[in-house]
């Protein structure tokens, strides 16, 4: 650190946005992790292992809901719950068109030989056919996308609940679907749309809803979080974060003797287990301490990539 520069000089300035800019940079990452580890194989894969259990696509959910709860609960608030409801249900249609598009240009780019065989089209379960094109399950990236337009499509009934005070019901609601799912062994799916395993939108929707909780109270939890702030505060979460990574690398080296069932059970990525998600909760928590502490560097840095 130069000479009459504090680390005070580097923290984020709410003020700088109506935006949470530190969430946009962390989702931005969260979305350059993501399309890298289906492109190309770089130095990023190695991040994964010093995550714990969680990836990129986790944390791109729990951010994309707390930046709506933010976003659109303020607007809520300022313009109603119709007028908003009609512009999320309209960006949602408008994001569902453009994942079909690339659907349809990957598809009819490999039927007309321009892509590899079985590059996208053998990707599909069960083989390609018409109502395929329309499903939430795509191979690589493009499933992603659907489920997101999902939980967009049930934005309005969440702001609902949040304009109500009936917050508490909303994280009811969405803690109890996720754990149903888990306890059915993922039997609860969308009819027609979902019928693969990636991303069950009954388990990842509690990523979505709980963060537009947070980021519809941001401003009370802002207050509570600025108490805790401190150097204790941050030692325990990077401990935390460490012992995740220490759990699955002892995990995976046979060092537990865990059954095989209660390992997917508590941390595996289809069902979201209770534990994976313990995990993104204290590694998320760590990296937005981090990252609202040394935000300055980092927007100098990485600012122009990441940031919308």
């Amino acid at each position: 650190m130069s000479p009459g520069l504090r680390e005070d000089d580097w923290t984020y300035d709410p003020a700088e946005s109506r935006r949470d800019l530190r969430l946009d940079f962390l989702r931005g990452l969260c979305l350059l992790k993501m399309v890298f580890n289906h492109l190309w194989h770089t130095p990023l894969h190695v991040v994964q292992q010093w995550l714990g259990y969680v990836t990129a696509a986790e944390a791109f959910f729990f951010i994309s809901g707390a930046v709506v709860g933010i976003v659109h609960g303020r607007r809520a608030r300022q313009q109603g719950l119709g007028v908003v409801s009609r512009q999320v249900l309209t960006r949602a249609l408008q994001l569902y068109l453009a994942n079909l598009a690339f659907v349809f240009l990957f598809a009819s780019m490999e039927a007309s030989g321009w892509l590899a065989k079985n590059w996208y089209l053998g990707l599909w379960s069960g083989g390609f056919h018409g109502l395929a094109l329309f499903r939430f399950d795509q191979p690589y990236y493009l499933a992603v996308l659907p489920r997101y337009v999902a939980f967009l499509a049930l934005t309005p009934l969440a702001l609902w609940c949040l304009l109500r005070r009936r917050s508490l019901w909303l994280l009811a609601a969405t803690f109890g679907v996720w754990g149903a799912n888990l306890l059915l062994g993922l039997r609860l799916k969308v009819p027609i749309l979902e019928v693969g395993r990636d991303f069950p939108i009954a388990s990842w929707q509690v990523l979505f809803f709980v963060g537009m909780v947070l980021g519809f109270h941001r401003q009370r939890l802002a207050q509570g979080w600025r108490r805790l702030s401190g150097g204790p505060w941050l030692v325990g979460l990077a401990a935390g974060a460490v012992g995740f990574v220490l759990l699955r690398r002892a995990q995976e080296a046979g060092m537990l003797s865990i059954p095989g069932h209660w390992v997917h059970f508590l941390v595996g990525r289809e069902q979201l287990g209770p534990l994976r998600l313990l995990n993104l909760a204290v590694t998320f928590t760590f990296l937005f301490e981090l990252t609202h502490r040394y935000w300055s560097p980092l927007k100098t840095a990485a600012g122009r990539v990441l940031l919308p």
